[in-house]
């Protein structure tokens, strides 16, 4: 029985796009069963254009009412919160255990920021290593239960800004394809670009698909 995938979403929908291409090639157990979103964006068009289930519905902590009716009213597993939004409390409660988040750091270091904010902070901090982490959501902002996590080597100095950002989005993209996936292998790393790129715990599935052609593609979407 394929694991039915909910998007909440906010953005472009980079990992939206990705999920769906990774869907399509390795004919995995998994579905995109809806997007929601809390404003017109990428996201809200690629679902549209790919006849996945998609509406907009104004969100607030403070008024929560019409994300839970739409998130009721969907067939979902397993909910990526994508929202450049916290998602409050009582539609936590409402929906205990779906919620997982993808964040751009290693976890607990720079939480609390949306998108690649986290690499100037840890620029800023001269971290000797970057990743990204996997987590449920929990009531503390980017404080639940880590499922997989990614590191690589920094060097401020030579590494590009765009190279880091592209690395550290493929990296997050197969971070999030390994928690939909239940991992239990142990660490494992492969080359993603200029970058050795660890991944604890260990890559689920095969990952030579995840070539130049691929991520090229889903440039294109």
């Amino acid at each position: 029985m394929n694991k039915k995938v909910l998007f909440l979403a906010s953005g472009n929908g980079g990992t939206i796009k990705f999920l769906h291409l990774a869907i399509q090639q390795l004919h995995l157990p998994i579905e995109i069963t809806a997007v929601i979103a809390d404003r017109a964006c990428g996201a809200s068009t690629f679902a549209e254009k790919n006849s996945i289930p998609f509406q907009i519905v104004t969100y607030s902590r403070s008024s929560p009412q019409l994300l839970q009716e739409a998130l009721s009213n969907c067939e979902f597993d397993v909910a990526v919160t994508n929202f450049h939004k916290i998602i409050d409390e009582g539609t936590l409660a409402k929906f205990p255990g779906k919620f997982i988040n993808l964040h751009y750091s290693l976890l607990p270091a720079f939480g609390a920021m949306i998108g690649m904010k986290t690499l100037k902070a840890a620029r800023q901090a001269n971290a000797k290593f970057i990743g990204t982490s996997c987590h449920k959501v929990s009531p503390i902002v980017d404080a639940g239960e880590l499922i997989c996590q990614s590191v690589m080597p920094v060097n401020w100095q030579s590494d590009s800004e765009s190279e880091l950002i592209t690395i550290t989005f493929k990296s997050a993209c197969l971070v999030l394809l390994n928690a939909l996936l239940a991992p239990e292998a142990s660490n494992s790393s492969i080359l993603l670009d200029s970058k050795q790129v660890q991944f604890n715990p260990g890559l689920s599935y095969p990952t030579e698909v995840f070539d130049d052609a691929f991520w090229s593609a889903l440039s294109s979407i």
